[in-house]
Protein backbone atom coordinates (compact mmCIF):
# COMPACT_ATOMS: atom_id res chain seq x y z
CA UNK A 1 0.00 0.00 0.00
CA UNK A 2 3.08 2.42 0.85
CA UNK A 3 4.12 2.11 -2.45
CA UNK A 4 0.75 2.80 -4.22
CA UNK A 5 0.59 6.47 -1.92
CA UNK A 6 4.52 6.98 -3.34
CA UNK A 7 3.71 6.58 -6.64
CA UNK A 8 -0.01 8.35 -6.46
CA UNK A 9 0.05 11.87 -7.29
CA UNK A 10 -2.81 14.95 -7.35
CA UNK A 11 -3.77 15.57 -10.90
CA UNK A 12 -3.22 19.83 -9.81
CA UNK A 13 0.35 19.31 -8.93
CA UNK A 14 1.86 17.11 -11.68
CA UNK A 15 -0.09 19.47 -13.87
CA UNK A 16 -1.29 22.76 -14.10
CA UNK A 17 -4.47 23.16 -11.86
CA UNK A 18 -7.46 22.53 -14.49
CA UNK A 19 -11.26 21.89 -13.55
CA UNK A 20 -13.62 20.70 -16.35
CA UNK A 21 -16.86 22.99 -16.05
CA UNK A 22 -19.77 22.20 -18.34
CA UNK A 23 -23.62 21.51 -17.77
CA UNK A 24 -23.37 17.65 -17.76
CA UNK A 25 -20.55 17.54 -15.59
CA UNK A 26 -19.83 14.92 -12.21
CA UNK A 27 -17.92 15.90 -9.54
CA UNK A 28 -14.69 13.99 -10.40
CA UNK A 29 -11.89 13.52 -8.63
CA UNK A 30 -8.50 11.90 -9.80
CA UNK A 31 -4.79 10.62 -8.75
CA UNK A 32 -2.13 9.85 -11.20
CA UNK A 33 -0.90 6.28 -10.17
CA UNK A 34 1.63 3.89 -11.87
CA UNK A 35 0.72 0.27 -12.51
CA UNK A 36 2.30 -2.16 -10.08
CA UNK A 37 3.26 -4.05 -12.65
CA UNK A 38 4.23 -2.00 -15.89
CA UNK A 39 4.67 0.83 -13.77
CA UNK A 40 2.66 2.73 -16.96
CA UNK A 41 1.22 5.95 -15.23
CA UNK A 42 -2.76 6.47 -15.84
CA UNK A 43 -5.35 8.28 -13.78
CA UNK A 44 -7.94 6.68 -11.67
CA UNK A 45 -10.84 8.94 -10.59
CA UNK A 46 -14.07 8.26 -8.33
CA UNK A 47 -17.48 10.40 -9.51
CA UNK A 48 -20.74 11.49 -8.18
CA UNK A 49 -23.41 12.80 -9.43
CA UNK A 50 -23.75 17.22 -9.45
CA UNK A 51 -26.81 18.87 -10.33
CA UNK A 52 -26.58 21.24 -13.03
CA UNK A 53 -27.42 24.54 -12.24
CA UNK A 54 -26.83 24.05 -8.41
CA UNK A 55 -24.69 26.53 -6.56
CA UNK A 56 -21.46 24.93 -5.14
CA UNK A 57 -18.73 26.87 -3.10
CA UNK A 58 -16.83 23.78 -3.44
CA UNK A 59 -16.26 20.35 -3.95
CA UNK A 60 -17.80 17.49 -1.87
CA UNK A 61 -15.67 15.93 -0.13
CA UNK A 62 -13.59 12.81 -1.64
CA UNK A 63 -15.17 9.65 -0.58
CA UNK A 64 -13.48 6.34 -2.81
CA UNK A 65 -15.58 3.11 -2.08
CA UNK A 66 -13.75 0.32 -0.85
CA UNK A 67 -16.53 -2.07 -2.53
CA UNK A 68 -17.60 -1.57 -5.92
CA UNK A 69 -20.26 -3.55 -7.91
CA UNK A 70 -21.11 -5.21 -10.98
CA UNK A 71 -21.89 -1.54 -12.11
CA UNK A 72 -20.34 1.63 -11.25
CA UNK A 73 -21.17 5.58 -11.76
CA UNK A 74 -17.32 6.11 -12.90
CA UNK A 75 -18.12 4.10 -16.06
CA UNK A 76 -20.99 6.36 -17.34
CA UNK A 77 -20.48 8.25 -20.32
CA UNK A 78 -20.55 11.64 -18.96
CA UNK A 79 -18.19 11.08 -16.51
CA UNK A 80 -15.69 9.25 -19.24
CA UNK A 81 -16.58 12.34 -21.44
CA UNK A 82 -15.54 14.75 -18.61
CA UNK A 83 -12.41 13.03 -18.13
CA UNK A 84 -11.81 12.91 -21.42
CA UNK A 85 -12.03 16.78 -22.23
CA UNK A 86 -9.45 16.84 -18.91
CA UNK A 87 -7.02 15.34 -20.17
CA UNK A 88 -7.02 16.87 -23.71
CA UNK A 89 -7.76 20.78 -22.42
CA UNK A 90 -4.87 20.34 -19.78
CA UNK A 91 -2.46 18.84 -21.96
CA UNK A 92 -2.10 16.20 -19.31
CA UNK A 93 -0.11 13.30 -21.07
CA UNK A 94 -1.32 10.33 -18.91
CA UNK A 95 -3.01 7.38 -19.80
CA UNK A 96 -7.20 6.69 -18.69
CA UNK A 97 -7.56 3.31 -17.05
CA UNK A 98 -9.99 1.14 -18.48
CA UNK A 99 -13.17 -0.26 -16.53
CA UNK A 100 -13.57 -3.92 -17.31
CA UNK A 101 -15.30 -6.67 -15.03
CA UNK A 102 -13.36 -8.63 -13.76
CA UNK A 103 -13.06 -11.41 -11.04
CA UNK A 104 -10.78 -10.62 -7.89
CA UNK A 105 -9.44 -13.60 -6.18
CA UNK A 106 -8.95 -11.67 -2.89
CA UNK A 107 -12.81 -10.44 -3.23
CA UNK A 108 -13.67 -13.36 -4.36
CA UNK A 109 -16.18 -12.39 -6.89
CA UNK A 110 -16.80 -9.92 -10.48
CA UNK A 111 -16.57 -6.34 -10.37
CA UNK A 112 -16.38 -3.22 -11.82
CA UNK A 113 -12.51 -2.77 -11.70
CA UNK A 114 -10.09 -0.45 -13.05
CA UNK A 115 -7.78 -2.04 -15.16
CA UNK A 116 -4.10 -1.02 -16.54
CA UNK A 117 -4.62 0.57 -20.00
CA UNK A 118 -1.00 -0.91 -21.16
CA UNK A 119 -0.41 -4.23 -19.79
CA UNK A 120 -4.55 -4.75 -18.32
CA UNK A 121 -3.26 -5.75 -14.69
CA UNK A 122 -6.56 -5.33 -12.21
CA UNK A 123 -5.80 -2.54 -10.04
CA UNK A 124 -7.57 -3.54 -6.87
CA UNK A 125 -10.45 -1.78 -5.17
CA UNK A 126 -9.23 -1.98 -2.27
CA UNK A 127 -5.62 -0.70 -2.58
CA UNK A 128 -7.45 1.89 -4.72
CA UNK A 129 -9.74 3.08 -1.47
CA UNK A 130 -6.60 3.34 0.19
CA UNK A 131 -4.42 6.03 -1.77
CA UNK A 132 -4.23 9.42 0.47
CA UNK A 133 -6.92 11.70 0.04
CA UNK A 134 -3.93 14.61 -0.70
CA UNK A 135 -3.17 12.29 -3.76
CA UNK A 136 -6.50 13.57 -5.24
CA UNK A 137 -7.67 16.85 -7.07
CA UNK A 138 -10.94 17.77 -8.33
CA UNK A 139 -10.68 17.88 -12.65
CA UNK A 140 -14.15 17.72 -13.21
CA UNK A 141 -17.28 19.48 -11.74
CA UNK A 142 -20.50 21.05 -12.49
CA UNK A 143 -21.63 24.98 -13.94
CA UNK A 144 -23.10 27.08 -12.00
CA UNK A 145 -25.88 28.82 -13.12
CA UNK A 146 -26.19 31.25 -10.69
CA UNK A 147 -21.89 31.68 -10.32
CA UNK A 148 -21.28 32.39 -14.02
CA UNK A 149 -20.16 29.70 -17.02
CA UNK A 150 -16.69 28.76 -15.20
CA UNK A 151 -15.75 31.31 -11.92
CA UNK A 152 -16.47 28.10 -9.45
CA UNK A 153 -13.21 27.86 -7.61
CA UNK A 154 -12.97 24.14 -5.89
CA UNK A 155 -10.97 23.50 -2.85
CA UNK A 156 -10.93 19.84 -1.67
Amino acid sequence: MEKTNRSSVAPEKAFEPHTVHTEFSPFVWATLTDCWKCTCQMVLWEASNGHSGAQYSSAPPLNVKREVGLKRYENHPDVHQAINIWIKQSGAKVAKARIELRSSQAKGESYSAFVCPSCSALMGQQFISRINTEHGSVISAPCSEQVGRYEIIFKS
